[in-house]
């Protein structure tokens, strides 16, 4: 963790944009059914 803390938060951002672009499609998804 230590020797590549940019590799950890670059992960982190990863995950986060992965949230934040597939939440609301799967949200809408949900809706319409």
């Amino acid at each position: 963790m230590r020797n590549r803390p940019l590799l950890t938060i670059g992960a982190l951002i990863i995950v986060l944009l992965i949230l934040v672009f597939l939440g609301p499609w799967v949200y809408i998804n949900l809706i319409r059914g």
